[in-house]
């Protein structure tokens, strides 16, 4: 009888296992059904939901390990399933779209990032161990992120990480720092799991399994209570499932049965919970981030640490007038971009510290400000620096066009000189606009009164300018061609000089030779460096004759005197041309009525 009692208990024992296999299979199919519809919704791109399934996916692959049906063909074909949904999460990941720069490095430290926001969410209060783990994976996080690579950090993953970084970590230390609710002494607590676990009776062979579900029931309730939702139920739910089939219907084991199921229940409706306060929470995080960067994104644009509105010529009245423009657009962005900043760190806290932040916090609140009058200055006003000082831009001209107001600053000579003439009537011009311009700066931007002086100078500008542009056209017509030679040796090999040079021949009017020829001996010398270590210093005796040639030659439309200077070396250096006339510097002097170039 003995042998057969035992193969009845083992035929017993191998249906109950058998049973618990198939539950136990059931359980997990669901659960890798439930994975598969999120992945079908999943779209490419979202690498944070896909970030976040694929922890789910990692979970469900180690149940599957664990699972007391490992190695059967039906589990067989569900790790297959899983093997699968994992490949398609991941490459929903890498899909084109999901997050751009992001690397390897960058998404590994997300990941951890979700592990440490999903632990945090089950932490209870004051629990150092869950504390020192989450920060241990924080730790971790930072060192993976730290290994992204450069074209990476640019990505939008990785600055989301690195806020939430510092969130979570600060986070974490509050939930530490907590006080701990107190859970209830014995009895019925208002969530209907029960603390009194007083069962009628059990068999001696029960008292293994009610035991060490008492200490684990008890312990797991408390914590529950107090905001931990680790302690998954599997372990002794597995265990009850093991009960030899003779003590299944036992009151201890069916009363155990009911608790954990009722624990179960309450337990999964704490973390759908905790899950939808998580989900709430990374997107208040991630409108918070997105508000953040468009503030940020359009103040940037702003940002220069180049940043002038220093005034460019030309300073007539458009030129000033866009200029004012200029001011006032700036001035108004800069009261924009300060109140922006402003509103960032009132609302959005948590990025006060980030450094572009302090960044265009300053140069909204302090370098624009300072810019913006440096510039100012140097524009309209006196530029100090330091022990010295010079005008700016507009000051600078009224200073060098007022020299021309002096009683000596014109004479016939200088009004002979073309060049002379017209630098100074540009310069008295860019006077008279530098006078506008400083009226209009101080009526249209500063609002004040005109400047007497300024609008005097600008007058008496405008009245010597007429004046000598009629003093210059008395010049003009008063030009005449100098007495000289017009015929004769010399004549002739002053001709042919001027010639030889490259002027062309139909653009002379007249020749004269206005001066010499004249003997002359002169020292002449020169240096040359002729190596590294030494220097060559040649000297000789330059013997020759020289004389000046007055040409009348049409350029450019108007009829204009040039004088040529032309030598004939005698006795010289090796390389200078010698035995004949030659041109050695030619300037224009002033300009010739046509009807006055046979005149002398």
């Amino acid at each position: 009888m003995k042998p057969a009692l035992a193969l009845l208990v083992l035929a017993v024992t191998l249906a109950g296992a058998g049973d618990a296999m198939a539950q136990d299979l059931a359980a997990l199919e669901a659960e890798l059904k439930l994975l598969e519809q999120k992945e079908a919704a999943l779209e490419a791109g979202d690498l944070r939901s896909a970030n976040e399934l694929q922890v789910a996916s990692n979970a469900f692959q180690q149940k599957l390990l664990a699972s007391p049906a490992k190695g059967t063909p039906e589990w067989r074909a569900v790790a297959q399933r899983a093997v699968e949904l994992g490949n398609r999460i991941t490459a929903k990941q890498r899909a084109p779209g999901a997050e751009g720069a992001a690397d390897s490095a960058t998404r590994a430290g997300a990941a951890i990032l979700d592990e440490v926001e999903m632990g945090l969410e089950v932490m209870k209060p004051a629990d150092t161990a869950e504390a020192n783990r989450l920060v241990a994976l924080l730790n971790k996080a930072a060192e993976t992120l730290g290994g992204a690579s450069r074209g990476a950090r640019s990505s939008d993953l990785f600055k989301a990480s690195a806020a939430r970084l510092k969130d979570l970590n600060a986070r974490v230390r509050a939930r530490h720092a907590e006080p701990v609710e107190a859970a209830p002494a014995g009895g019925s607590s208002a969530d209907g799991l029960d603390l009194a676990i007083e069962p009628a009776g059990f068999a001696s062979t029960e008292l293994y399994y009610w035991k060490e579900f008492v200490a684990w029931y008890r312990d797991s309730l408390a914590g529950l209570r107090a905001g931990d939702l680790r302690r998954d139920p599997k372990t002794i739910e597995d265990k009850l499932a093991r009960v030899p089939a003779s003590e299944r219907t036992a009151p201890a084991v069916a009363e155990a049965r009911a608790l954990i199921a009722k624990y179960r229940a309450r337990r999964d409706v704490l973390l759908a919970e905790a899950a939808g306060r998580a989900a709430d929470q990374r997107a208040k995080d991630q409108a918070e981030y997105e508000e953040v960067n468009r503030i940020l994104g359009e103040l940037q644009g702003y940002f220069d640490r180049d940043f002038t509105v220093k005034l460019e010529p030309p300073c007539d009245p458009a030129s000033i007038r866009a200029w004012i423009g200029r001011l006032t657009e700036a001035e108004a962005l800069r009261v924009k971009g300060e109140a922006m900043m402003a509103r960032v760190k009132t609302e959005f806290p948590r990025y006060a510290e980030d450094p572009l932040v302090k960044r265009l916090t300053v140069f909204f609140a302090q370098s624009m400000r300072e810019r913006m009058a440096r510039d100012i200055e140097h524009s309209v006003g006196r530029i100090v620096d330091g022990p010295s000082s010079q005008n700016g831009l507009l000051r600078a001209r009224l200073e060098h066009a007022s020299r021309f107001l002096e009683p000596d600053a014109f004479n016939d000579q200088r009004r002979a000189n073309d060049g002379w003439v017209n630098d100074a009537f540009q310069t008295i011009t860019e006077g008279i606009e530098a006078c506008e311009a400083l009226r209009i700066f101080r009526t249209e931007y500063e609002k004040k009164e005109a400047d007497p002086a300024v609008d005097a100078l600008a007058a008496s500008l405008r009245a010597a300018l007429v004046r000598e542009e009629g003093a210059a056209v008395a010049v003009y017509e008063k030009a005449r061609m100098p007495a000289g030679l017009s015929s004769g040796p010399d004549f002739d090999a002053a001709r042919a000089a001027v010639l030889a040079y490259g002027t062309p021949a139909d653009v002379i009017a007249r020749i004269v030779v206005s001066h010499g020829p004249v003997s002359y001996e002169t020292r002449r010398s020169s240096t040359s460096d002729a190596g590294s270590d030494w220097i060559r210093i040649e000297s000789w005796t330059e013997r020759g004759r020289k004389m000046q040639a007055t040409v009348a030659e049409k350029t450019n439309g108007d009829m204009r005197m040039v004088v040529y200077d032309l030598k004939f070396i005698e006795v010289g250096h090796p390389d200078s041309p010698r035995g004949r006339w030659f041109c050695s510097g030619r300037f224009e002097t002033r300009r010739i009525k046509p009807e006055n170039v046979m005149l002398d």
